[in-house]
């Protein structure tokens, strides 16, 4: 069975574009903001989440602070995927495994990291 990525955007055209990128390899789920997000890797857990940080209704940072607290949720790597203007606030809280891709990114470029990442899952 392919990878399970787990994309959290709440922009809807990015949303969809991503969707339509990694499906082509994986099988895809999404969700809005982290809240949603939560309910989804509770029916079941990905290999890997692609997020952005800031978004109303729960930020990846507090999805990700919320999985790294729970032992099963913990090693389910994140690629943080955002416009953030404060680029080292998210560096910081990245745990081994984690990345960051800085918007606008080359859409490849987002797909080779993520491969990179599910190899070492």
């Amino acid at each position: 069975m392919p990878p399970y990525v787990l994309i959290v955007e709440d922009d809807l055209s990015l949303r969809h574009l991503l969707h339509y990128f990694f499906k082509r390899q994986y099988r895809v789920r999404v969700a809005t903001n982290g809240l949603e997000a939560k309910a989804v890797v509770a029916e079941e857990l990905p290999d890997l989440i692609v997020s952005d940080v800031i978004m109303p209704g729960g930020s990846g940072l507090d999805l990700h602070k919320a999985l790294g607290a729970s032992e099963e949720t913990s090693a389910v790597p994140f690629l943080f995927v955002s416009a953030v203007a404060d680029q080292e606030a998210v560096l910081e809280r990245l745990r081994p495994g984690d990345a960051f891709m800085r918007k606008p990114f080359d859409l490849n470029e987002v797909g080779a990291r993520a491969a990179e990442m599910l190899a070492r899952t």
